[in-house]
């Protein structure tokens, strides 16, 4: 991006004058295809998104890393996706709601499951319709209610947004994941992966899930995690 801003900022409103410019003549049109191809080099002043929306924190300390792949670094090109670090993509729920809307302070998103999901912003992958998740099961109305608890005894301020029906397929679909946790830039702190949750999970009623968020959350606000804080000297 660096060198995009020095080859942008080398041009100048003077460098596309041409005293035929404006002539209707062929000088003219040939000073205004010129002036054009020249203005490419202001593509990214004009054309921003990936820059304004693309910034990323995926190196950060404070944000807990899930292994996929970040979207490529373009400063006119935005590719959404909700990696860790990166701003979460826009979602339009169902009553009309944007979803950035409900983001105050931190906000963990947690999804009905709906089994397998498509990857395009909740299109059905295939052509097929997804069956539609209802309400969260014991195990995510378990790990809500354990994010929760735990937030509140670290005076963390934390806001827990249940979505199920066609909005759980939608934001599973937008988001590749089954809960994320955005801090209150929007940017995603952290996010568990899409797909059925591990039997472990299951087994403890969300608790593992709920571990997980809550470690991710204090790593966010720079505490460390209960395992940290008992941890024995070394």
């Amino acid at each position: 991006m660096i060198a995009d801003a020095a080859a942008n900022g080398a041009r100048l409103a003077s460098d596309f004058a041409a005293a035929d410019l404006t002539a209707d003549s062929p000088a003219g049109r040939a000073a205004r295809k010129s002036a054009h191809e020249a203005l490419a080099a202001k593509s990214s002043e004009f054309h921003s998104e990936g820059l304004v929306f693309g910034y990323e924190y995926t190196a950060s300390p404070w944000v807990t890393p899930d292994g996929a792949p970040t979207s490529p670094v373009d400063p006119i090109v935005y590719t959404p996706a909700a990696c860790p670090g990166q701003l979460l993509p826009h979602l339009r729920l169902a009553d009309g709601t944007s979803a950035y809307d409900l983001v105050t302070g931190f906000t963990l998103f947690l999804l009905a499951d709906s089994g397998p999901t498509a990857k395009a912003q909740g299109r059905p992958a295939g052509g097929k319709t997804p069956a539609a998740p209802g309400p969260l099961a014991p195990s995510g109305a378990r790990t809500a209610s354990q994010v929760r608890a735990a937030a509140a005894a670290a005076g963390i301020p934390l806001t827990v947004v249940e979505l199920s029906g066609p909005d759980a397929a939608a934001a599973g679909g937008a988001w590749e994941a089954r809960a994320v946790l955005v801090r209150p830039d929007h940017h995603v702190a952290a996010r568990l992966a899409a797909g059925a949750q591990s039997g472990r999970n299951a087994e403890s009623g969300g608790e593992e899930d709920g571990a997980a968020i809550i470690a991710a959350l204090l790593r966010a606000v720079g505490r460390p995690s209960a395992q940290a804080e008992t941890r024995e000297p070394s």
